[in-house]
Order: structure tokens, then sequence, then C-alpha cells
């Protein structure tokens, strides 16, 4: 519309210094010609500088994470699907202790030795191949029957529903980790998701819809690989990404500058930050073993990343959901929102 407002403009200056109309109608349309020329033109120009603004490139995606139960090993994958529950299959899988209160590393670290695989069947279903050491494989389907009964499951201050895997996945787990009792849960789309803004701690930061599934809290964990170099130029013994569990890890910007992102695109997806994450304990483990290295990266980060949102957690990386799901890959740029 502009472009063509540009072309009547210009058709009509040139009618009238031809001679075309009258000299009264001339130097009246030629005036109002340039007047209505200039305006468009400043308008333009603030609108593409505007545009321009909105959106900058920053980073672009090196590495993707999935964990499909909750609190064991990690998978690195190279493409991924982003719902407003996290990526496809992130933490759609939860194991509870027969007093039904959730399990992960901070207590049972010897779940960082179970390795998981993902498969998707010839019916399109995921399944999940468990393997652990003196174990025999254990297979989790995502099929079941949307008719089947479900099962509240609270993961911190949030409350879902699941769906029970059934008595091989709870002897499974009973048997490695020595806590009987053990049960399996899987949060399919059609079970209630957990959400956020009804964690009483920091529900403030959400909007009404935003929603996860088994995630401590937000359905994505984004670090950067400068912020892990900054971090590890203070160690005396460097540390993996691994050990901070993302979803998403990003090359490009300087470290810790993604604290300061709002709203940012990657692939097809929309994101906007919630807020820092502050970290646990279960960064001071190996990442393969479980095995508690020290008291490291968690003192080195109090003396320079702390936060009193978050009391003795140190924040790195940054939580946040989607404003629109799409698709992700690795070598995805990303770009920040400038509001």
């Amino acid at each position: 519309h502009v472009l063509s407002a540009y072309a009547s403009m210009a058709d009509w200056l040139l009618k009238a210094l031809s001679g075309l109309l009258t000299l009264e109608h001339s130097v009246y349309g030629v005036v109002v010609a340039l007047a209505t020329f200039v305006a468009l033109f400043v308008r333009h120009r603030r609108q593409t500088q505007s545009a321009g603004a909105r959106r900058r490139e920053v980073a672009v995606v090196s590495e993707l994470h999935l964990y499909p139960v909750k609190s064991c090993k990690g998978i690195r994958i190279t493409n991924a699907e982003c719902t407003s529950r996290g990526l496809r299959y992130d933490r759609c899988w939860v194991v509870m202790d027969g007093e039904s209160q959730f399990l992960t590393q901070k207590k049972q670290p010897t779940m960082a030795r179970i390795s998981q695989q993902l498969e998707i069947d010839e019916q399109g279903q995921a399944v999940v191949i468990l393997t652990a050491p003196n174990m025999p494989e254990l297979k989790l389907t995502s099929h079941f029957s949307d008719t089947i009964e479900k099962t509240e499951v609270k993961v911190y201050r949030m409350i879902g529903t699941g769906i029970d895997c059934g008595s091989e996945a709870s002897e499974w787990f009973s048997t490695y980790l020595n806590i009987p009792g053990c049960r399996v849960y899987y949060m399919p789309n059609y079970c209630q998701s957990r959400r956020l803004a009804t964690d009483s701690k920091y529900g403030h930061v959400a909007q009404q819809e935003d929603e996860v599934s088994f995630a401590d809290f937000a359905p994505y964990l984004l670090t950067s690989e400068a912020s892990l170099t900054d971090l590890n130029s203070r160690l005396d013994k460097p540390l993996s990404i691994r050990n901070f569990r993302p979803n998403i890890v990003v090359r490009g910007p300087d470290a810790y500058e993604e604290d300061s992102w709002g709203k940012f695109t990657i692939g097809a997806a929309v994101f906007r930050k919630l807020k820092e994450c502050g970290r646990c304990i279960l960064t001071t483990l190996d990442p393969d073993t479980g095995e508690k290295l020290g008291e490291e990266p968690l003192k080195t980060l109090r003396s320079y990343r702390s936060d009193e949102r978050y009391g003795t957690a140190p924040k790195f990386g940054l939580h946040a959901t989607v404003d629109r799901i799409g698709t992700i890959a690795v070598g995805d740029r990303v770009f920040i929102h400038d509001e």
C-alpha cells in the first residue's frame, strides 16, 4: 500500500510539473502531493526501522537435549517439536515412591546411570527404552487409551494427572533403586498438565495458560556456551553443560547475556522468558554416574551469581515457555524481540 501510494504521488507530481493540469490545480496538487509523499515516506521509514528493531539475531542453537523420564540420563538430539508443555516427550514420565513423592537424582543419584533411548513405533507411538547396570531392558510406551484411569501427580508445588505405566515398570524401578512401591506415571496430552500460575513460589511470572509436564517448573531450560566457559574459567575442574541439564544450548551471546532476554524466536517457535534458573545440588553430581563431585559449581556461582529471589540457589540459565509452538533444530538462529 505504501509503495502504491508513492507511485500515485509521483505520477501526480509529474503531471503537475508537465503542465497537464491548470496552474491553480498544479500548485495545489504539488503541495498536497509533496506533503503526502513526505508523510508516507517518514511513516514507512519508522515502520521499517521498528520492524528491524523487533527481531535481532543474537545466537545459534548448538545443542538440544531431551529427558523423557524425569531425572534419568538425557538424550542429545538434532531437532524437536516444541509444545506448550515442553519439547515433545520431554519429562513426560516421572517416578514416584510408595508415598507418592517424586524421585530425582537429588535424593537418588543412581538415577544418573539410567540411560534412555526414544523410538517411534509403527503406530507412531513413542517407546522409551531404559537400561541400567545389572538390570534388564525396560520399555515404556506412550500408547494408552484416553479412557484409562488417571492419577493426580504432584511435582513440587504443582499438580497434574498421569497414567500408571503398570507393574513391570514399578518392579523395575523398585528393584534398581531399592525402594519398594515405586510407580511410574506418564502424562499424555489428554491428561491435565501442571499449571505454572498455580505455583505458590514462582507462579507470578507465568500467564494463566502456561503449562508444563513433569519438569521442576518451566517447560524449557536454556543455557549458553559462553556462560559455561566463564564459569569454568573460575573452577579448578571444568564442568560439562550436562551438569545443568538444559533443553537448549546456544552459541554466540556473551556470558549471561541470556539473562536479559524477554521474547525470542528459534526456528518456528516463539519463546517467552519466565525467570532465571536457580541451581540446586544436582549440578554437583557427575552426569554419568551420579557421584557427588564436591561443592562446585554452587560454591563459585554463589560468589557472583546470587539473587535474593532464588535464596541460596545461584542463577545459571533461563526458564522459558512458548507463545507459539513449532519445530526447532541444531543450527537454528536465535532472534530476540526488542520491545
